[in-house]
């Protein structure tokens, strides 16, 4: 009894038609030229005079070759998630003495970082820890979906104690751009700096320009089907080819063969699914600007709500309401702004 797949995909999630498309025109349309600005630059740092769309995978700065070890780890995540609460930061400790984290990797391994566990038990997590950054920023984002879980099964009876997909990254990007933001705070190297920034606003692009993009073609090819329309293979990668024109705007040429990657993204194949990208991305900075301005008890309920209202509810009864443009004017400013520092390190 839907109007169309859209409509029935969102109905689960408490959400509507008018917020999916909100998603997709803040970034599409009002805040995409800050994208382009980010390619401009990266064309530039380059020195390309014809910069293709597979040129922007070159990273622009060095990795730093920074190492820590477990303690350091623990000692600065303690400190960058310190506005979270005392609490907060004595369940991490607990998560490492009681053993939560299997950290190294080893043979017969599964790869990547996961956290999981059952109602009476513990959050537990998997690492590959090879102690760079990265080893360091995925700790961080996998004890978010921990304490996400420890929070929000200690509230709520089984049947409601877990949270839906729709907020289910709130929590672990909360963690990374706290991180992210403490690192840079208290690094006197530039290289490092730029090397930090450069890895948000990568992480940026993914989520909050990448997935509408993806949003927009998914939406379109539904649209198609159910106005009846005959659809070819041509019509299908014609039109994803002219995305891709706008999506990386004038600086960067569009290779022929980019058209056929829409038969790639494994999203296309199942519901409307990577809008929830940029809105957990956009929900995640709304609410670290709010925890730096000293507001964390919104946020901190919000960890314990599980599943026992609709996530739309859960956001908005947390003080971050996804239909309001206020939202993605936070996400895309610390976007333009995080660019802006790098742009001024780099030049």
């Amino acid at each position: 009894h839907f109007s169309s797949a859209l409509e029935a995909s969102l109905f689960e999630d408490g959400a509507d038609v008018p917020l999916f498309h909100q998603v997709l025109e803040m970034a599409n349309i009002k805040y995409h030229p800050a994208f382009w600005r980010y390619n401009e630059l990266k064309k530039k740092i380059m020195k390309l005079d014809d910069c293709t769309s597979y040129d922007l995978n070159v990273p622009l700065v060095q990795a730093v070759d920074g190492h820590y070890d477990l303690d350091q780890c623990f000692e600065i995540l303690d400190q960058a998630l310190a506005p979270l609460g005392e609490e907060y930061q004595a369940l991490l400790k607990r998560a490492r003495t009681e053993r939560w984290i299997d950290y190294y990797p080893h043979q017969g391994k599964r790869g990547g970082a996961y956290s999981w566990g059952t109602y009476d038990s513990n959050p537990f997590v998997l690492t590959n820890f090879t102690g760079g950054y990265d080893s360091l920023s995925t700790l961080a984002h996998e004890l978010g979906h921990s304490m996400h879980s420890f929070f929000s099964h200690r509230a709520n009876r089984p049947l409601l104690a877990d949270y839906r997909i729709f907020v289910a990254e709130v929590a672990s990007t909360v963690n990374e751009v706290l991180l992210n933001q403490y690192m840079l705070q208290h690094s006197d190297d530039p290289k490092m700096k730029a090397s930090l920034l450069y890895n948000m606003l990568e992480q940026l692009v993914g989520t909050l320009y990448r997935q509408p993009m993806f949003a927009q073609f998914e939406a379109w090819l539904h649209e198609q089907l159910e106005a009846g329309q005959a659809l070819s293979s041509s019509d299908l990668t014609d039109y994803y080819y002219k995305l891709n024109q706008d999506y990386y705007g004038p600086a960067v040429t569009v290779h022929e063969l980019e058209k056929y990657k829409c038969y790639s993204v494994p999203h296309f194949y199942y519901n409307f699914y990577v809008y929830k990208y940029t809105l957990g991305m956009s929900v995640a900075l709304s609410f670290v600007k709010r925890i730096q301005q000293g507001d964390v008890q919104a946020y901190r309920e919000f960890l314990t709500k599980g599943g026992s209202e609709s996530p739309l509810d859960e956001l908005i009864h947390a003080g971050v309401d996804p239909r309001d443009d206020q939202v993605y004017d936070d996400a895309f400013t610390f976007f333009k702004e995080t660019l802006d520092q790098f742009k001024e390190l780099v030049k």
